[in-house]
């Protein structure tokens, strides 16, 4: 009896990590990429600060509400999953695109927004997964 409840716990918590797995990177590009439009868009027509310094601030400020709105999907709509999963994606995610900006991509040097977004996007889904790690297996 106790192993047939243990399997059910444990194959309920492996199907919230994955649908967790598909919905993190779909809502934090989703809300990251309306956050950035609409912060870009609003500083560029009320400001005269120089593009590099919007396109800086649009990047951190993109990737810690995509991150927090992310938690907030996972939290709705998944009861039970490992935050621990969903911070490694985060990190993976954010290190790929790195390479991708430094690899694929002829940049005209810029990638201290690219890096510092990497930094704040991992330290952002640490506090909000991977610290909070704790499954109810009642």
């Amino acid at each position: 009896m106790e192993n047939e409840n243990e399997a059910r716990v444990t194959g309920t918590f492996l199907r919230q990590t994955v649908l967790a797995l598909i919905l993190a990177p779909v809502t934090w590009t989703i809300v990251a990429f309306l956050v950035g439009a609409f912060i870009a868009f609003t500083q560029r027509i009320s400001t005269f600060i120089r593009p590099e310094d919007i396109d800086f601030y649009t990047a951190i400020m993109a990737g810690i509400f995509g991150v927090l709105a992310a938690r907030a999907a996972c939290d709705r709509f998944c009861e039970r999953y490992s935050h621990k999963a969903i911070f490694v994606m985060f990190a993976v995610l954010s290190l790929l695109a790195v390479a991708f900006e430094l690899f694929l991509v002829p940049a005209h040097w810029r990638p201290i927004a690219v890096y510092l977004q990497v930094v704040v996007v991992v330290i952002t889904a640490y506090m909000a997964f991977w610290r909070r790690d704790q499954p109810d297996t009642q």
